[in-house]
């Protein structure tokens, strides 16, 4: 579509509405099409959720797919960019968009059509040109907005040069830009690139007049000069996030969260303004005399030059009947005028009688000069099964059932309406998908996979949709028919059987009994209502056969001939090949070596295809061989895809495409580093650092939490074991065990090291361990749901809803958070099933978007990959490899490998493990050097960490599910018992890494639920009845009995209570820290010494004065003299040691002082001077004095009484009768 006055089309971008040119008015003059027919719904299986502004150009739909709610990434493969033929339906091209690593991204940014190609932005951050004919990515940017959930949401704006050159402009949230390309140029060249400081809300684009650009930005709007790209003017006023400006006449007219404004298009002062509805940070649609906006309390009409408020319109908030609304919002994208209407969306969660919940989207059409439903409409919606929904209003409205307009603005052309949808939960927030998919080569002509959805009964239309209405032309007829579709047949080559299978496909709600249909969706055939089917407009009879191209309608219609749903359908008969297709999607290798995977496809009924009529075709390392595939392993190798191609001779080819992943299996560290920002260390879980810990006994510093002393029914459990920041502060958790009275203690508390408190937050209840992750916690909630804090002053930043419903205990799993290639912060987290009960055991993966969190992943990992209990225990969290390409997780009875970013299982090890059905659990998987580690109750296990198949084994009826501490040469695990006879005689135990034989034991004789730490050669673990905190020497290696360093007792504060450790240690600086649940905080460290240096003049000790060492640590002193001086002794505790250049103190038990004294010159350069008195006298100092080069002497000369001095000779030269020289 043109824009009248003017040769060239811009699109209606996401959140930009409205076409931009010199003189433009920014509506549309058009036919304004009633929306009564639902003439096209597009659901494409793959595809993702139409978030993009449709754009019509010469007789195309060309719209942008990004990811969906509700929707697995894995589910929906081909995001990105389509081109679909608005009169036939056929889906003209196809092309994804992807992350450099190969996973999807998609595009949610609106797209603009110039000439013949198609710009948009992608998820990935990268600009994309494509031709608009066949879809080829002619060229794109490099990442230009490498952060935020919508990447590059910018709609790009096209404008061609003087010199015929084509620029493109976008607006990031940190630089305006721009671009140009060569003709066959693959990459653009930048143009213009200003640095922003803020105030770009998403999907901002910029706009323009034809002499200048107009963006939001350095927190506002501002202007930027076509012929230099010198920035004209900046808004006088600070905005905040904008939305995109739209300029008309003279003016820029621009909404954010607060209002709209209205500034001088000449010199950006501001002439207007409305902040007293607030606002969407989106785009307001203007035509000659109104400026039109949307808010979350709806539609607000302004008069162009004053602001004068003109008219309000608020969504629907009350509907007729039996439903109930339970939310109204206002979709986040901009409103469009067509002629005399405007048209806005929003989305309604209501409860209907006989719906357990649902969620409709409406699309309003208001009279412009009023604001109100179109002339002649009433509340009233008489529009087959929804008439008790009383709104929309009439036929310039209409609802989608069960699916979501989010960013996507409505857009008008050639009497349609088009608006892309995204999905909503069906029943109970949870979303359903049939996965079965069907090959329908009829629809577009090309085999392109069809999505099918269980939608809720009622439905007309299906979650993540491109929903396209009208009759084409205004004063064209339509048949109504609420729901259309096209089945492939044969099922049942009958009038039932088509019907069948069309209920099938669309998993809707069915009942046939006796060759009738007798409900459908809770309409029923009774007294009064009844079904009418037609063949080919002639009544048909459930046996009658069909046959290709016929068409069936079904109507439920009362005893009046008021029909209430019609199911209008097309009957396709064809034959299309049924074959599924297994392979493993994780191919291992390391080296030079070929790591071989196999591939198989066979037909429904188990046999085997025709191999002539079987093809294979590969991306990148992947080749195929027959059957099987082989992929060669090279270092930063990432795989690629593999395809079967079956085409059977009449028959409509079948394609699946599976990704496959190179796993490269490198080795981890030879030690992974310990940095105690998360449990147990590090990423791999494998509570070990080399620094040693406390080795001796000593009143530890306490932090006393109890409100009420020694009242048990107010007892703060500090249970949560704690983690650093890595800056000197500590967190952990303190939770209220259930009871009454102690909510005044828990939360989460950030101290620092030396015990003075810095926060406490007390959003947080938990009795886990938090995680600290770059200036953020992540901690669960015994509500069930994760919390993500500052970790500066403990201000909650988002929340997940509640995912665990364990009671007393809630989300007990340590989250794990890493940064990925792209920046983003992912978190996994487990949750595991409620006791007896099959319950939430999965994985979760979010991502943090700063102030929210968005769900990207929801694995089942029960038994056999559901929801069932598959063993996890209380506290088992998620672990990760050295490399970060698996992630380990306790589930599906035993451990489950995950590709982080894909989430495709790599293998799975089953233990028999079912939680509370056979008493069976499993703990934190520990990775370590390609192998990785569980404790299972009564077992260990060593696995390859690239197979998942077992390296060893170690039963013992006692060995607790916790979670093992791994060295260089041993794994540790709690629960050892030296008499398999003795139940109750508990213990730990230490087992060699390679082969798991028994290194070394201790008992202790009570039990543990925590899991241990290894610093040094000490392991530090806490038990639960005996209430005592142990350190064990671990460096036995005979099997034997292991030495004790020191256990502790923790305090008893009340008679009776038990003050047991659950939490594990955290050692930081040979301190160790720990709670218990007797409400103490404890830090115990090795006794301190102190080492006393003093030096003389000539020289120094370094280091100097006072140096504090622990008991069992080293100092090196180092005694340097200054230039042409030397050192003439050293003293240690008093005692020469000689002229040492250095000095180290071992294995300190007690105090010391050093000392040294320096000379001047070189230690060689000394002089004699003899004295020599003659008779009846002295000289001081007598005989030979040694004098260092440079030195002095003084020597006295003193006569016998009744003598005096005659003379003194120096070296025979007489130097008179004195007394001293």
């Amino acid at each position: 579509m043109k824009y009248p006055g003017t040769g060239i089309y811009q699109t209606l971008g996401m959140r930009v509405p409205f076409y931009v040119n010199p003189g433009s008015k920014n509506y549309i003059k058009t036919i304004d099409p009633k929306l009564t027919a639902n003439d096209l719904v597009l659901n494409i299986s793959g595809s993702g959720s139409v978030n993009g502004t449709p754009c019509i150009v010469g007789g195309k739909v060309f719209f942008g797919t990004g990811p969906s709610d509700y929707i697995p990434v894995e589910e929906t493969p081909y995001m990105g960019i389509w081109c679909v033929d608005l009169n036939d339906r056929r889906i003209l091209w196809n092309t994804t968009i992807c992350y450099d690593n190969g996973t999807p991204a998609g595009s949610v940014s609106g797209l603009t059509v110039f000439e013949d190609r198609v710009y948009a932005g992608g998820i990935d951050g990268k600009l994309y040109c494509l031709d608009a004919d066949d879809g080829h990515i002619i060229w794109n940017s490099p990442v230009i907005e490498p952060s935020g959930e919508y990447g590059l949401s910018s709609t790009p704006l096209v404008l061609k040069n003087e010199s015929g050159s084509t620029n493109v402009y976008v607006t990031t949230k940190t630089a305006f830009l721009g671009y140009t390309a060569a003709d066959g140029s693959a990459s653009p060249s930048e143009i213009v690139n200003i640095s922003l400081s803020g105030g770009v809300a998403d999907f901002s684009s910029p706009s323009s007049d034809g002499s200048f650009i107009y963006s939001s930005g350095m927190n506002g709007v501002f202007a930027v000069s076509l012929q230099d790209y010198a920035v004209a003017w900046n808004s006088h006023e600070t905005y905040g996030d904008t939305g995109t400006p739209v300029y008309s006449d003279g003016s820029v007219f621009f909404t954010t969260a607060s209002g709209v404004y209205c500034l001088n298009a000449g010199n950006g002062r501001e002439k207007w303004k409305d902040e007293s509805r607030g606002g969407l940070a989106t785009a307001p649609a203007v035509n000659d005399d109104l400026v039109i906006s949307n808010s979350p309390a709806g539609l607000a009409a302004y008069g162009k030059t004053d602001g004068s408020l003109k008219w309000t319109h608020e969504p629907v908030t009350c509907l007729s009947g039996d439903i109930l609304i339970i939310s109204c919002e206002v979709s986040p994208n901009s409103p469009v005028i067509s002629g005399d209407i405007v048209y806005y969306t929003s989305n309604i969660e209501l409860i209907h009688n006989r719906l357990y919940g649902s969620h409709t989207s409406n699309v309003y059409g208001l009279d412009i000069c009023t604001g109100k439903p179109h002339a002649g409409s009433s509340y009233k919606y008489d529009n087959g099964m929804y008439q008790e929904y009383g709104n929309p209003y009439d036929e310039y409205s209409f609802t989608i059932n069960s699916s979501k307009i989010c960013t996507s603005s409505p857009c008008i052309s050639d009497g349609y309406f088009f608006v892309g949808t995204g999905s909503y939960p069906p029943v109970n927030d949870t979303y359903v998908e049939d996965v079965t998919a069907l090959y329908q080569a009829a629809h577009d002509g090309q085999g392109s996979l069809m999505k099918k959805f269980k939608p809720y009964p009622y439905s007309d239309t299906y979650s993540d949709s491109l929903i396209i209405r009208g009759s084409g032309r205004a004063d064209e007829e339509t048949e109504i028919n609420i729901i259309e579709g096209l089945t492939v047949v044969p099922h049942e080559k009958t009038v039932i059987g088509a019907l069948s299978a069309f209920s099938d496909e669309r998993n809707l709600s069915w009942a046939v009994a006796d060759g009738q249909i007798k409900t459908f969706a809770g309409f029923s055939d009774n007294s009064r209502y009844r079904w009418n089917i037609t063949l080919n407009g002639q009544p048909a009879g459930p046996e009658d056969p069909v046959s290709d191209g016929d068409v069936i309608v079904a109507d439920y219609v009362d005893q009046d001939g008021k029909k209430y749903v019609g199911i209008k359908l097309t009957v396709n008969v064809m034959t299309y090949a049924e074959i599924q297709m297994t392979a493993d999607r994780t191919v291992f290798a390391s080296g030079d070596e070929t790591g071989t995977a196999t591939a198989a496809v066979t037909l429904y009924d188990g046999s085997s295809p025709d191999e002539s009529c079987l093809s294979w075709e590969t991306t990148g390392t992947v080749s195929a061989d027959g059957t099987g595939l082989t992929v060669t392993f090279s270092p930063g190798s990432q795989g690629g895809t593999l395809k079967a191609v079956y085409a059977p001779e009449g028959a409509v080819p079948v394609t699946f495409e599976i990704p496959v992943k190179v796993a490269s299996g490198i080795s981890a560290p030879d030690v992974p580093v310990s940095t105690y920002t998360l449990w147990k260390g590090n990423e791999a879980r494998t509570g070990y650092i080399r620094e040693n810990g406390p080795k001796t006994l000593t009143t530890p510093r306490i932090t006393d939490h109890r409100p009420n002393g020694t009242d048990t029914k107010s007892m703060p459990l500090v249970s949560g074991s704690p983690v650093t920041d890595g800056n000197g502060n500590i967190f952990y958790t303190i939770w209220t065990g259930g009871m009454a009275g102690n909510e005044t203690a828990n939360g989460l508390y950030s101290y620092t090291t030396d015990g003075q408190l810095n926060w406490r937050s007390d959003n947080v209840n938990s009795r886990t361990t938090a995680t600290y992750f770059d200036g953020r916690i992540y901690v669960g909630h015994i509500a069930g749901a994760m919390l993500c804090l500052d970790a500066e002053n403990g201000e909650t930043l988002w929340s997940t809803p509640a995912i665990s419903s364990y009671p007393y205990t809630g989300l007990t799993a340590s989250p794990l958070v890493v940064k990925n290639d792209d920046g983003r912060k992912l978190v996994y987290i487990l949750t595991y099933a409620q006791s007896n009960k099959d319950a939430d055991n999965y994985l979760y993966v979010y991502e943090d978007a700063g102030s929210s969190c968005k769900e990207l992943f929801r694995i089942p990992i029960g038994v056999s990959g559901t929801e069932k209990n598959g063993g996890t225990s209380m506290y088992s969290s998620v672990s990760m490899n050295a490399d970060r390409s698996s992630l380990y997780v306790s589930g599906g009875g035993g451990v489950i490998a995950f590709d982080p970013e894909t989430m495709v299982r790599q293998w799975a090890f089953d233990a028999g493990a079912q939680g509370p059905k056979n008493n069976v659990y499993v703990g934190t998987p520990v990775y370590y050097n390609n192998s990785v580690y569980v404790a299972v109750s009564g077992a260990l296990y060593s696995l390859n960490a690239v197979t998942g198949l077992e390296n060893w084994n170690v039963t013992n009826t006692q060995i607790n599910p916790s979670t093992p501490a791994v060295t260089e040469t041993q794994v540790i695990a709690t629960g050892y018992c030296s008499k398999e006879d003795e139940i109750g005689s508990f213990g730990i135990a230490g087992y060699d890494l390679t082969d798991g034989h028994l290194l070394w034991h201790f008992d202790d004789g009570s039990a543990s639920r925590a899991s241990p730490v290894v610093a040094g050669d000490t392991v530090y673990y806490g038990t639960y009845k005996d209430q005592t905190l142990f350190a064990v020497d671990i460096t036995k290696t005979d099997g034997g009995a292991a030495d004790l360093r020191w256990s502790y007792l923790a305090d008893e504060v009340a008679p009776g209570w038990w003050s047991l450790f659950e939490g594990t240690p955290l050692i930081l600086d040979r301190t160790l820290y720990i709670g218990a649940e007797n409400g103490y905080f404890y830090a115990f460290r090795d006794p301190m010494f102190t080492i006393t240096a003093t030096d003389t003049e000539y020289g120094t000790i370094d280091p100097s004065g006072e140096t504090t060492v622990e008991e069992g640590g080293s100092v090196t002193f180092m005694i340097t003299p200054d230039e042409g001086c030397h050192i003439k002794d050293v003293l240690v505790d008093n005692v020469s040691v000689g002229a040492v250049s250095e000095y180290s103190f071992s294995n300190v038990d007690s105090d010391h002082v050093i000392s040294a004294v320096f000379g001047k010159g070189d230690a060689a350069d000394t002089f004699t001077i003899t004295a020599s008195p003659s008779r009846n006298g002295v000289i001081r100092p007598a005989g030979d004095t040694v004098v260092e080069a440079g030195g002095s002497v003084v020597c006295t000369i003193t006569p016998d009484s009744g003598w005096h001095i005659a003379d003194v000779l120096v070296d025979g030269v007489s130097v008179g009768a004195v007394s001293s020289y």
